[in-house]
């Protein structure tokens, strides 16, 4: 934060909510056929678990209680024994 445009990494996520948001739709259009692991926390954006239905047919998560949007920093045991589990061969 202290140094020059310090914070532009911090709102890019923000900034690009809507391209993201149409490029959702679009891959939406053709679903994927590999599954995805999808959290989205209770009391972060709403939708993020959600949406990911709209682009495969094969979708595992959910919403994480207790959490915002940063589930790493959050849920970071969770988060990393869900990853394990998913991409386990």
């Amino acid at each position: 934060m202290l140094q020059e445009n310090g914070i532009t990494g911090n709102v890019g996520w923000y900034r690009a909510a809507f391209e993201t948001s149409r490029q959702i739709r679009a891959i939406g259009e053709q679903k994927l056929s590999l599954p995805v692991l999808a959290y989205g926390g209770q009391y972060g954006l709403p939708g993020t678990y959600e949406q990911m239905h709209l682009v495969s047919h094969d979708v595992t998560g959910g919403i994480v209680e207790h959490c915002g949007h940063l589930l790493p920093e959050e849920a970071p045991e969770f988060l990393a024994t869900q990853m394990l589990e998913f991409f386990r061969p």
